[in-house]
């Protein structure tokens, strides 16, 4: 098996210790306890409108204001006081005496908090503005200005009782999910490079070689005699050549999810609320 073989086949080895089974694990596990938390609050908004509209009128607005508008005293009870919290805390007015003084914008913001309203004398129905006094028409009695107040609330808590009945009656929205996919994955990047080691040899021989001929006649001691001769040698050149070889390995590791969920909206039962 070469090096960059076994080094990716290491790489991939160590992956494995990248938590990816534990990663998957905890995305199925939040995908789903996503859909039942949404599931669950869905259902306690539903159960928190029945409970709502299923009280009178009177018993919502009380629960909401802390008034109660079932007394014909506008000041009975504790109404007086939470009449007075609301002037002093949403209108940022100061109580001190019978006859509040309010200053150019406290008339404007006022105003406007108080459009729409009317409220009784005895015998005709005033706006705020109609309601004011004083030489620049700056200053409400206290009691005139805690009507106002009393209406507002009455109007408003009357108007939200009634938009949640009609939810109820329409059927309140909600979505399940009907199919879906989780995927997870391992994606490696490995890069590799590999060089093979060997060793070559180059060998070189050159060679010559020598010898000796010769020949004679004569005759017991006379004559002529030819002599030759040559040199046979052998030279051996090696030229060795080492080649080493290399191997590296990069790995890096990317773990992904993608979840895919397909859902449709359906409604709560209709409910019909008892509003004596």
């Amino acid at each position: 098996m070469s090096n960059s073989i076994q080094a990716g086949l290491d790489a991939s080895a160590e992956g494995q210790n990248l938590g990816f089974v534990d990663f998957t694990t905890g995305l199925v596990g939040n995908v789903y306890k996503i859909i039942v938390d949404s599931s669950m609050e869905q259902l306690k908004a539903y159960g928190a409108f029945v409970a709502d509209v299923s009280k009178p009128l009177a018993k919502y607005q009380e629960q909401v204001t802390g008034i109660d508008f079932s007394d014909s005293n506008m000041l009975a009870g504790n109404n007086g006081d939470q009449l007075d919290n609301y002037i002093q805390e949403v209108l940022g007015l100061t109580l001190t005496n019978n006859s509040i003084v309010l200053s150019e914008t406290q008339r404007d913001s006022t105003q406007s908090h108080f459009q729409g309203i009317a409220v009784s004398d005895g015998t005709t129905d005033k706006s705020f503005e109609e309601s004011l006094s004083g030489n620049d028409q700056d200053t409400i009695s206290r009691e005139e200005l805690q009507k106002f107040v009393y209406e507002k609330l009455a109007q408003s808590t009357s108007e939200s009782y009634n938009m949640l009945l009609t939810v109820l009656k329409l059927g309140m929205q909600k979505v399940e999910v009907t199919d879906g996919t989780i995927h997870t994955k391992l994606v490696f990047h490995v890069d590799a490079s590999e060089a093979q080691s060997s060793h070559k040899y180059a060998v070189e021989s050159r060679a010559t070689s020598w010898g000796v001929q010769g020949s004679a006649s004569a005759k017991w001691g006379w004559g002529k005699a030819s002599v030759s001769g040559g040199i046979q040698s052998s030279n051996v050149r090696v030229n060795v050549v080492n080649e080493k070889s290399s191997a590296a390995v990069n790995m890096s590791t990317d773990i992904i999810g993608s979840v895919t969920l397909k859902f449709r909206s359906t409604s709560f039962p209709s409910y019909e609320a008892n509003q004596s």
